[in-house]
């Protein structure tokens, strides 16, 4: 992949882990093409996450979520932004599915992407996938109102892309700021 500006004297910073390129440590510089790449061999990173009696960082309570013991299908975002002498402009990204495994097995399914800074959805303090700081386990590990993924208003709100592949193809593609509710194993857009 290739990344251009017109405008003279500035710089393009990326990312490819989904974070902010404007201000996370592993943002680069970009000074040649970024290789897009299948990245099913990787560790699986954010599908470790699973439900963790009395953790900050547990999902899905009393839902049994666990842990795929195998590595999963995974995408590459790339993320980007252009910064001049007046700071950085806005961020650009886009998902790429890349495999050399077999594409068949999505053709009947309806695919999201949602690229988000992973802060947004695991971090203890402002994650809204997980229980996070607040949480007090009861004796039934259940959270009635201090977990972060039941919070709601603005506050509680992540900007995000959300992308829709349907039969392997982009069908919608939408900058927002929304909250995203899980419901049983799932998450849908609130």
């Amino acid at each position: 992949m290739t990344l251009s500006s017109s405008e003279e004297n500035s710089k393009i910073f990326y990312t490819i882990d989904g974070s902010n390129p404007t201000s996370s440590p592993t943002s680069k510089e970009y000074t040649q093409p970024i290789l897009i790449k299948d990245r099913t061999e990787e560790p699986n990173i954010y599908s470790n996450n699973e439900e963790i009696p009395n953790s900050t960082i547990s999902i899905s309570l009393n839902m049994n979520y666990k842990k795929p013991l195998y590595l999963v299908d995974k995408a590459m975002i790339v993320k980007a932004a252009l910064k001049n002498v007046n700071g950085f402009g806005k961020i650009i990204d886009k998902t790429y599915f890349i495999t050399t495994g077999d594409l068949n097995q999505y053709k009947d399914f309806t695919v999201i992407s949602i690229v988000t800074n992973p802060e947004n959805l695991f971090n203890p303090d402002i994650g809204i996938y997980v229980t996070g700081s607040d949480f007090v386990p009861n004796e039934n590990n259940i959270c009635i109102n201090s977990c972060n993924y039941i919070k709601r208003g603005k506050e509680w709100e992540r900007e995000s892309t959300i992308t829709i592949f349907e039969k392997g193809e982009k069908s919608i593609e939408e900058k927002r700021r929304k909250r995203i509710k899980k419901f049983r194993n799932s998450y849908i857009l609130k």
